[in-house]
């Protein structure tokens, strides 16, 4: 059953956590990836490494769930519009970036979580409820 693309495909329908039980072989299969992602972005993180660099495939991981950014290659990491993208879902996705965007004011400024402000528009940082 782990060998057939059917079977994988019918039960990545009910759980798209299963491509982590299949073959291997299915873990490089791009539209069985593609799949899985659009479901759930973590299933990012048993595809094979040429679709952790496949830039369709991991942004359709991270309109589902931004930090799945830390399953995508180093090259996508440092990618600052697919970093940006993943903090405008997650702001805690920034972590996951590479080191030199780490030092980008963008994509520290994308990676903090957003302020309350009270009624009046007035940020809400540092007071207590």
């Amino acid at each position: 059953m782990r060998n057939n693309r059917a079977i994988v495909q019918a039960a990545m329908s009910d759980d798209p956590w299963s491509l982590n039980y299949a073959n291997e072989t299915f873990r490089d299969d791009r539209e069985l990836v593609l799949y899985g992602v659009r479901q759930k972005g973590w299933v990012l993180a048993v595809a094979s490494d040429r679709l952790k660099n496949d830039k369709e495939v991991v942004i359709e991981a991270l309109k589902q769930h931004g930090s799945a950014l830390q399953f995508a290659s180093d090259e996508i990491r440092d990618d600052k519009e697919i970093v940006l993208l993943a903090c405008e879902q997650s702001h805690k996705a920034g972590k996951h970036c590479s080191e030199r965007l780490l030092e980008d004011l963008n994509v520290i400024s994308a990676s903090r979580p957003p302020q309350k402000k009270d009624s009046r528009g007035y940020s809400m940082a540092g007071y207590r409820k």
